[in-house]
């Protein structure tokens, strides 16, 4: 009967809900933000707005999803998105369920409570397998280290996992004064950022404009959008005005952040012009700067080091924000001593015969062999230096 809810038994008191459509997923925003604030994990890519976006615009028309929703009474206490794919391996067809991940959403996992986080990743694990009975692997992208999840990989459980290291992330902790900040950068780095600042305040003086809560509206998107496209992103074709598709995608990932309270803004003009902008997100006290464009008329000042300069300087001083966390590790990021954050790709396989034999086992071996290549390597170079 249409609106009538799905539900999955679970074997430790938790409830496991089953949503397939926007229209159910939009009923959960409000309990599934409340839960993403109250949760220790960190990141905004958990949230409603974000993976309702992804499986609304990034879904292919080869896949399909569905989302659980673990309650403990009544409380909800996990959110899992899985995408399914068919995927051939060793020639037949198999379902391998993944988070949303690719380019623009990075950072699929579990969604916990502070507590219960074993029960749930079991409860959530276990449905899966009910919902999806012939399901070859489950993959969890850029699990952070810190995540509820690696714990809870340590518990033997009614599978097999594997974990596979996915890159570092890079974040600024907001601790102590900015001038100490700013003195630990290179001389060289410090120096051509105040002579660009001077130069460029000759005539028309910068002015940062950060818009967040009410004042964010996804309006600033096609403001934004121009900015980024007009320089070598949309020579390349990665810019977001240069994929209808895309744009969609962002046209309602910054609305349904706006309406939640965490579209975040950061504009850096000279007199009338806008030069810089980052598409952020502010979740309690952590930024995400998640996309940067800039003006190639100014290329030569670095305007996007200018930006991410002036926001850091007034974070300082505001005192409100504890952490920027860029999630990447492209190479500019390293002039400015950031700390960084361990991610990894997590598999799990169900204890069948064939999971085990063509996908967690030639995953251990992958590991072992690329393990004993480092080892081997490191070696060699002991035995050069003796």
């Amino acid at each position: 009967m249409k609106g009538e809810r799905e539900l999955v038994k679970s074997r430790n008191n938790l409830e496991i809900e089953v949503c397939r459509n926007q229209s159910d997923l939009a009923t959960k925003a409000e309990a599934w933000d409340a839960l993403l604030i109250s949760s220790p994990q960190r990141s905004p890519m958990l949230s409603y707005a974000w993976v309702s976006a992804y499986l609304q615009h990034r879904v292919q028309k080869d896949q399909s999803w569905y989302v659980l929703f673990a309650y403990l009474e009544g409380r909800l206490v996990g959110v899992l998105p899985l995408v399914i794919n068919r995927v051939s391996i060793a020639g037949m067809p198999r379902l391998v369920l993944r988070t949303p991940d690719d380019s623009h959403t990075f950072g699929g996992d579990i969604l916990y409570a502070a507590e219960h986080q074993l029960e749930t990743f079991r409860a959530l694990i276990e449905a899966v397998g009910r919902i999806t009975p012939d399901w070859f692997s489950i993959e969890l992208r850029r699990v952070v280290d810190d995540s509820p999840t690696v714990d809870c990989l340590i518990h033997p459980g009614w599978h097999l996992t594997v974990s596979e290291s996915a890159g570092i992330g890079y974040y600024f902790p907001v601790i102590g004064k900015y001038e100490d900040y700013f003195g630990g950068l290179s001389k060289n780095m410090r120096g051509n950022l105040r002579r660009a600042e001077n130069k460029l305040n000759e005539k028309s003086g910068l002015r940062l404009t950060v818009l967040e809560h009410d004042a964010a509206t996804p309006e600033d998107l096609c403001r934004f959008t121009s900015l980024e496209s007009s320089g070598w992103k949309g020579r390349e074709g990665s810019a977001i005005e240069c994929s209808p598709e895309l744009l969609l995608f962002y046209r309602t990932l910054t609305t349904r952040l706006s309406e939640s309270g965490m579209l975040r803004w950061e504009f850096l003009e000279r007199g009338s012009e806008l030069i810089a902008g980052n598409l952020s997100v502010r979740f309690k006290d952590i930024v995400v700067i998640w996309k940067l464009g800039y003006d190639e008329k100014y290329g030569k000042y670095s305007p996007g080091a200018l930006l991410f300069k002036a926001v850091l300087e007034q974070s300082y001083k505001d005192n409100a924000i504890s952490e920027f966390n860029l999630m990447s590790d492209t190479p500019w990021q390293v002039n400015w001593n950031p700390c960084h954050r361990a991610y990894s790709n997590v598999y799990i396989y169900p204890i069948r015969v064939y999971p085990i034999m063509i996908g967690f086992l030639p995953r251990i071996l992958k590991g072992w062999l690329r393990r004993s290549s480092s080892l081997m390597r490191i070696a060699r170079k002991i035995r050069k230096q003796i």
